[in-house]
């Protein structure tokens, strides 16, 4: 049985829902020596813009500039201070001619082994989950993955121009598991760069997928906080996910429903409103996956979506039982 969010489905919806899932994989693992979203990206884009030839680093505005979504200058200096005390970055001279005055940051020796922890966390998670590809199928994956980077790089390289009229060339790629990760980690920056407006952060679009997925499966009172956090592929304290739902309850996405006699505990549910916000970031996701990959043939495009619908094997694996279980729950009756 397919473990669905979409009572309706789109082309690119299974490819979707696995960059979604790998992302949340990541983070999960990611979470152990607690790099959090905001520092994978400084950590990133610190190093892209060392391999486009700015080796004096880069200022906090230009940190801003390069992460999607425009991170607000003050999460970056304070994520920044705290990467500073942890030994992964350090701050130089402060650059006072240009358009970008400010202190500089470099990567330490320590930042650079942790990004290579991690990307290699992440290069085995894509493995994982698309093992079932053959291996043309992962050769044209592979190459989609190095075509998506470069789009990456010239987009990112326009950035960086606007303060280092230096940049060197687009540093050379190759067809790997590296190309795919870079994609993957971009395309999803891009997602929340859209759908930030929307109110919606990476950690509400969890929340709000598990209910859609058990709202796709027609359970009509919704889920507890506690199988929503089982079904939340990173580690999320059930107050946090009690927080998201009590604000998005406010702005009318969610609503709670009270517990049934011999239940334990309330359930939460979307409202059509709700609704109609999922369906406008899958719409958001899917139109930047399209963008994306739109420099693949006609042909590896087509083998790329049949590969997304082998792949959520693996997702369906992990989150099916959890789902099974919900639908049996007394709290659910």
């Amino acid at each position: 049985m397919t473990t669905s969010d979409d009572r309706t489905t789109s082309a690119w919806a299974p490819l979707r829902r696995t960059h979604f899932y790998v992302h949340d994989l990541f983070h999960r693992e990611a979470a152990r020596i607690d790099i959090g979203i905001t520092s994978r990206r400084i950590l990133d884009y610190i190093d892209f813009a060392d391999d486009r030839g700015v080796s004096d680093g880069v200022t906090i505005q230009e940190l801003c500039d390069l992460i999607p979504p425009r991170t607000r200058t003050q999460r970056v200096a304070k994520t920044l201070d705290r990467m500073r005390q942890r030994g992964w970055v350090r701050q130089d001279a402060e650059r006072r001619t240009g358009p970008r005055r400010g202190r500089l940051w470099h990567l330490t020796d320590e930042g650079q082994l942790v990004r290579g922890f991690y990307k290699r966390v992440a290069e085995q998670i894509l493995q994982d989950v698309y093992r079932e590809a053959s291996e043309p199928t992962t050769h044209s994956l592979l190459h989609l993955g190095e075509r998506a980077t470069r789009h990456r790089d010239r987009t990112l390289g326009v950035v960086l121009l606007a303060a280092n009229p230096t940049v060197g060339d687009e540093p050379p790629r190759n067809p790997d598991w590296a190309a795919l990760r870079g994609a993957h980690f971009y395309i999803n920056d891009l997602f929340f760069e859209r759908a930030e407006p929307m109110g919606v952060d990476p950690t509400e679009r969890r929340v709000l997928d598990a209910l859609g997925l058990a709202d796709a499966r027609g359970v009509e009172r919704g889920l507890t906080v506690t199988t929503q956090c089982k079904l939340i592929e990173t580690p999320i304290a059930p107050q946090t996910v009690g927080s998201i739902l009590e604000r998005k309850a406010a702005q009318g996405w969610v609503e709670s429903v009270a517990p049934t006699c011999g239940s334990r505990a309330a359930t939460w549910r979307l409202t059509a409103i709700g609704r109609e916000i999922r369906t406008t970031y899958k719409d958001i996701a899917e139109s930047i996956l399209r963008d994306v990959y739109q420099d693949g043939s006609d042909e590896e495009r087509a083998e790329l979506l049949e590969l997304a619908k082998t792949s959520e094997t693996y997702r369906n694996l992990r989150l099916e039982p959890i789902v099974e279980l919900a639908l049996r729950s007394r709290d659910l009756d």
